[in-house]
């Protein structure tokens, strides 16, 4: 049959048998109708994956043949896991060390200049003198040690203040290289001798002095002006009263109540007509009287009471 038996169809259903040493080593190139589950003496040389598996930290490729094809392995900063069937997930750290970065720099007056990083390495070097320097951008600093008198060759466009005026509301900044004007500014106006700044209907300060009831001198003592306190402008007493001081020394300005002399009709001139509210000598044993003063009077026609002290009364017979 030669060394090639091609485009030839074997129909054995499910049994039979061909015998693959009828072929002397050579290629059959055919078809097998049916499941093939009868045929014996074949050596089938098509290999396949069938499946994965997973353990400690390790995957592995297995073809139907039982032989594994590959493996993968994790290790310190790979981390391998099996989050279903035949998936595999990698998880890689970087160590610190391959993961670093300039955080700042310095430079000082010991010509050291030192770069830090995020893994608290440094590098430090000494540097007594630069040439060549080319810089794409800017630089910016906060400090130069010395006057930068020994600098060459450097062309800047940073621009710094030299001086400046202020003059009829306008400052004017004086730079290296020119001036900048600045306007809009309001100034303050001359404050004259013992006069205090008001501001005016346009929101300005203006120097005034103060007239009315107080004045003021160039030490800052305020006087209140002869004839200019009112009674209007005098403080509100709360009840009918004059205003003045109850002890002998004086003291304190207060409310003195004024008080009627001779009492009208009500409670305290009841008790007071009650004969029951009195003994035989005259003193007031009835119940307790409030709210009257001393030297109030009542007459009620057959009595004289005169209240001694506040709330305090005694009786005249009269006659």
């Amino acid at each position: 049959m030669g060394n090639i038996l091609s485009a030839v169809t074997f129909n054995i259903g499910t049994s039979g048998t061909i015998s693959a040493t009828t072929f002397n080593g050579g290629t059959f190139n055919g078809t097998f109708v049916g499941d093939g589950s009868g045929l014996t003496g074949i050596t089938d040389n098509n290999t396949f994956v069938t499946g994965t598996t997973f353990s400690s930290n390790q995957a592995t490729l297995s073809r139907n043949d039982g032989f594994e094809v590959f493996k993968l392995s994790g290790g310190s900063n790979v981390n391998l896991s099996n989050p279903s069937t035949n998936e595999i997930k990698i998880d890689v750290s970087l160590p610190s060390a391959m993961n670093t970065f300039v955080t700042g720099f310095t430079y000082n007056d010991a010509n050291t200049f030192t770069i830090t990083d995020n893994d608290s390495g440094v590098f430090t070097a000494s540097i007594n003198q630069m040439t060549g320097l080319t810089v794409n951008g800017s630089i910016s600093a906060t400090t130069y040690f010395g006057d930068g008198s020994n600098l060459t060759g450097i062309s800047s466009e940073d621009n710094f203040v030299t001086g400046g005026t202020f003059s009829s509301e306008t400052l004017t900044l004086n730079r290296q290289n020119g001036s900048v004007t600045i306007t809009g500014f309001t100034s303050t106006p001359a404050l004259n001798n013992g006069e205090i700044f008001v501001g005016s209907t346009g929101n300005t300060a203006q120097s005034v002095a103060m007239t009315g009831d107080v004045n003021i001198d160039n030490t800052g003592l305020t006087t209140i002006q002869p004839d200019v306190v009112t009674y209007d402008k005098m403080q509100d007493v709360t009840q009918r009263a004059i205003l003045g001081s109850e002890t002998t020394s004086g003291g304190t300005v207060t409310e003195i109540p004024v008080v009627d002399q001779f009492l009208s009709t009500g409670v305290v001139t009841a008790l007071l007509s009650d004969t029951s509210n009195w003994d035989i000598n005259g003193n007031y044993t009835g119940s307790t009287i409030s709210g009257t003063f001393q030297s109030q009077m009542y007459y009620d026609g057959n009595y004289f009471f005169i209240a001694v002290l506040d709330n305090v009364w005694i009786r005249l017979i009269r006659g």
